[in-house]
């Protein structure tokens, strides 16, 4: 995707342990934060069902809203809420931050394309555009 891990903006969407449940015990998506962050990676992070003082109290984690989410170098669609289900990938597209086509990188294919990893596999994979995106899916 030519993206450069350090100082990348990811969006993080799913926190809780399980889809549609508020509960965070025993979540592995703040293992994934930490390791991000370890890499240098601005991460922000949302979950539609969880509570944003418990995620703070918790694991030290300031939530953001859906609509805070922009100019995002990568998402990570790491817990399949229903909300998430309802959506499409073009849905998201509007997330990443937009960048001019350099026709010099698009001749040496060197073009910088979205990043979308989804970790439950809930997006429909046929739908994806692989000249502008990367989809990752477990």
């Amino acid at each position: 995707a030519n993206k450069r891990v350090k100082n990348a903006k990811v969006a993080v969407l799913g926190l809780t342990f399980k889809e549609d449940c508020p509960d965070t015990r025993n979540t592995k998506v703040v293992d994934i934060i930490d390791e991000l962050k370890d890499y240098g990676v601005n991460v922000l992070a949302t979950d539609p069902v969880a509570c944003k003082e418990e995620i703070k109290h918790e694991y030290g984690i300031d939530m953001v809203s859906m609509e805070d989410i922009k100019d995002v170098d990568a998402i990570i669609l790491a817990v399949s809420h229903h909300n998430y289900r309802e959506m499409t990938i073009k849905d998201f597209t509007p997330l990443y931050r937009s960048e001019a086509l350099d026709e010099v990188a698009a001749a040496k294919d060197e073009v910088e394309k979205d990043v979308f990893i989804d970790v439950k596999g809930i997006m429909d994979r046929h739908s994806v555009d692989t000249d502008t995106m990367v989809y990752w899916r477990l």
